[in-house]
């Protein structure tokens, strides 16, 4: 006779001690400028990067990340929404064309995204008015061509 499936896995609620150890055992430490090391984080959670600052090398704030946009097929990050800091709308930027600093990965600090190109091709690039139009195969497409060399 065959065997009955397995039962269903028990869902149970991390206490916020647990969730602490699980995020600390996420830590790596590197070397630090005064020949210590200093602890950082391998990962940053999407929740950190969807309210990410966009910066310059200069730490201006050019916006912020409002969206994420998701390949379905591929599963993989194409593009941030990113809203912007004069409040002219939104613009598609691929992860190619963004860094997050090192010490944005310190435990404790926020995320912060920084612009790789110049601010005048994202002040230059394509904008849409709205989250939901930055999901239109158009705005997409038109992202898509514009930051070609951040693929």
């Amino acid at each position: 006779l065959p065997h009955p499936p397995p039962p269903p896995p028990h869902h149970t609620m991390v206490s916020s001690s647990a969730a602490s150890d699980v995020y600390k055992r996420q830590e790596c430490n590197v070397p630090s400028s005064d020949g210590g090391t200093v602890a950082v984080q391998k990962i940053a959670y999407a929740s950190q990067l969807l309210v990410a600052d966009l910066q310059d090398a200069l730490q201006e704030t050019l916006g912020t990340v409002r969206e994420i946009i998701i390949e379905p097929e591929s599963g993989k990050m194409h593009f941030f929404v990113v809203g912007m800091a004069d409040g002219n709308g939104f613009v598609l930027i691929p992860p190619g064309a963004v860094n997050i600093p090192e010490w944005a990965l310190e435990p404790g600090n926020e995320i912060t995204l920084v612009l790789l190109a110049e601010n005048k091709m994202l002040f230059n690039a394509p904008r849409v008015a709205s989250v939901e139009e930055a999901t239109s195969g158009s705005a997409r497409q038109a992202a898509w061509e514009y930051w070609s060399i951040y693929r």
